[in-house]
């Protein structure tokens, strides 16, 4: 069985995938596919970039056709190989489906000093704005294109959050809930960490004794408003979690209504669990890019 890993733009895909190579993975790549295209056809990449261009100004998509062909068959070709692909999860057959999310401030800090020769801005609020705004047109296009919703959850058996989390981290976790997978213990997981994860209520007097001794917790309950994660059910684990600098908790996501958190009730979680959150919620309106 293959793996197959898209996410947020920013997340860290990339970064990730060199770390499986390092185990003797073999990536395949959307930009490898690409490359051989182009250079197929006697172009280069910036020259093939324009021809897809005048493609989709023309509601064309044949270079998107014979990328997503060749992802197929590969996928059926090849065995334990990781596809590092925005959409190979929709191509590749009996695929374990990974995405990577990440919080958009992190996805823009990361992007905007990655230093890239095709992305270049001038603040780190200019590169957010930049990637809300793709990340919208990709799920306006994969819809139009191949009647697919990207940034539903429920197309992927592990959605994993990068914010906190290092890439030798990511690809660790991958790997084992991929065995897991294998192994038919579950269809889908989705894993937070958990100094990313607002609380929406007072902190407590103190975590149970029965908690403290917990090395594994029922999933927490989570949902998100702004591109931003909040506690519904399950804060006295967080904040175990939390004291105990674990890495990824378990969760189950629901679209709902988050009212505002009182930044009094934030101020005490981080005291209590001595640590500080890079940043804090958003106070204008922003469309989730992710939802269930």
């Amino acid at each position: 069985m293959n793996i197959t890993i898209t996410g947020n733009l920013g997340s860290g895909k990339s970064t990730v995938c060199k770390e499986l190579a390092k185990i003797d993975y073999q990536i395949i790549s959307t930009g490898t596919i690409f490359r051989e295209i182009a250079k197929e056809r006697g172009l280069s990449v910036v020259e093939l970039n324009e021809e897809v261009n005048r493609e989709i100004a023309a509601g064309k998509h044949d270079i998107d056709d014979m990328i997503d062909n060749r992802s197929k068959k590969l996928g059926e070709e090849l065995d334990n190989a990781v596809f590092d692909s925005r959409l190979a999860w929709n191509f590749v057959n009996e695929s374990f489906k990974v995405f990577l999310t990440v919080d958009i401030n992190e996805a823009a800090t990361r992007v905007f000093n990655d230093n890239r020769d095709t992305e270049t801005y001038t603040s780190v609020q200019e590169c957010k704005k930049a990637l809300l705004d793709r990340q919208l047109m990709e799920q306006e296009r994969f819809e139009k294109l191949y009647g697919i919703d990207y940034y539903n959850m429920n197309n992927y058996n592990l959605v994993l959050e990068t914010t906190n989390a290092s890439p030798e981290a990511i690809a660790k976790e991958i790997l084992k809930q991929f065995e897991a997978y294998k192994q038919q213990k579950f269809k889908q997981v989705m894993l937070l960490n958990p100094t990313s994860v607002y609380p929406t209520g007072k902190v407590e007097e103190s975590v149970t004794a029965e908690m403290a001794e917990a090395e594994e917790y029922k999933e927490i309950k989570v949902g998100i408003k702004n591109n931003e994660w909040y506690v519904l059910d399950g804060q006295e684990q967080l904040l175990d979690a939390v004291c105990k600098k674990h890495t990824f908790i378990y969760v189950t996501a629901e679209n709902c209504e988050i009212t505002a958190v009182e930044m009094s009730n934030i101020t005490e979680f981080e005291k209590a669990g001595n640590f500080q959150y890079k940043k804090y919620p958003v106070e204008q309106e922003e469309k989730n890019l992710i939802h269930f």
